[in-house]
């Protein structure tokens, strides 16, 4: 009976030498046992990654053709972009300089603005503070 056993498996190992020698050399099988069970877990990790991410997008996606379309009306530039694009350098850089001074004119607003609140105790109200600047709406203040 252990003969019969042992013939068939010899047979076998004769039909399969790679298992063969792998039983041969198991610290080296056992290390490449290692590497194909840690390649399988990425690439079953990979796997659910892109399910993830298709599930996603596909949930998304009506969300996001609808916020292009909405945007896409919005799209038409203004006629100040227009215009810069039609001008030359040197009408760019006077109309750019046009707008840094309006823009420091608004900072110089609020930081006298900034100024009034800080002089004023914490208790004035909104008649008081339009007294100290008229200036101010009640848009502004709040």
């Amino acid at each position: 009976m252990q003969t019969a056993i042992a013939s068939l498996v010899y047979d076998w190992f004769e039909q399969h030498p790679i298992i063969f020698w792998l039983f041969s050399h198991p610290l080296i099988s056992s290390i490449i046992v290692l590497v194909i069970i840690f390649l399988l877990w990425r690439l079953l990790t990979a796997i659910a990654t892109l399910v993830d991410r298709t599930w996603i997008w596909l949930l998304q996606s009506p969300l996001l053709v609808g916020k292009s379309l909405f945007r896409w009306g919005k799209r038409s530039t203004s006629s100040a972009e227009k215009l810069v694009s039609q001008m030359t350098d040197s009408e760019k850089l006077t109309y750019i300089l046009t707008k840094l001074e309006a823009i420091e004119q608004q900072q110089k607003l609020i930081v006298q603005e900034i100024a009034t609140l800080k002089s004023l105790p914490e208790t004035a109200s909104l008649s008081t503070l339009k007294q100290a600047n008229p200036a101010l709406t009640k848009e502004k203040i709040l």
